[in-house]
Order: structure tokens, then sequence, then C-alpha cells
């Protein structure tokens, strides 16, 4: 990774499948990515990754989360990034299926492209549970 970043003008973002601030680390030092995509379901959620994003602000390199796992994660991850600093973009996977909107109590507050932080308790929302049983697998 660290001769595929040196060697390409197009910065290379990566870090998806990685799950502790120890692997980033290594990808960081070795100045492997431009840009890194840590996962709030891998990492082990809101405090792992703001270690994470912290540990890459030191080494000058913005996070681009990884985020394609449903709504509440998509909530949890961009608290997250409206309080770090190296925060550069927001992956969220958006109309996958036609219920996605019901999980929550209300929809994702998508403005011009942009997700409205709410001022809610918590990630601002609550959970559909009757919805959210309509759709378990087992």
């Amino acid at each position: 990774m660290a001769k595929v970043s040196a060697a390409s003008s197009t910065p290379i973002c990566t870090g998806e499948l990685l799950n502790t601030r120890y692997e980033f680390r290594e990808l960081l030092e070795n100045q492997a990515a431009d840009i890194i995509m840590p996962d709030i379901a891998r990492t082990g959620g809101v405090l792992e990754m703001k270690k994470i994003a912290a540990l890459a602000d030191t080494y000058y390199i913005p996070i681009a989360p990884h985020n394609m796992v449903g709504p509440i994660a998509t909530m949890a991850s961009a608290h997250l990034c409206g309080c770090v600093p190296n925060f550069l973009i927001l992956e969220f996977q958006l109309g996958d299926v036609e219920w996605r909107d019901k999980l929550l109590d209300k929809p994702v507050p998508i403005v011009d492209g942009c997700i409205e932080l709410p001022t809610e308790p918590g990630i601002g929302f609550e959970l559909n549970r009757k919805e959210l049983k309509k759709h378990l697998v087992e």
C-alpha cells in the first residue's frame, strides 16, 4: 500500500475493513493512505472511531467514514463527523430498501445533500422496533 500510495497521483483511500486504531496506526506510519475510511460498526463504536480520527489527524490525514450498515450507524457516524477536525465526507446508503426510513421514528434528515444533526438526546432518533421485527432474518 505504501508503494502504491507513493507512486500514485490519485489519492489512496482505504481502511473500511480495519478494526482497531492499532491497524490504522500501521497504515498511517507507513504513509500507505491519503484518506482513511474507518467504519463505526467495525471499529467498536464512536469512541474507538474518534480515537482513530484523532490518530489520523496527527498525520494530517482526513477521514471519510465507510458506512453501509443502516440508519443508526449513519446517524452515529454523522455525529462523530461533526466533532472531528479532519472529517472529509461520509459515505451512506440511500434507497437500498423501501423500508429504510421506517426503521427510525423519523427519516435521516438530508438537506441539500448534507445530513443535519438533530439536537435531541443520543443520536436524535428512536428505533422503531415494530418495523425492525418485520425485517429480522433468522
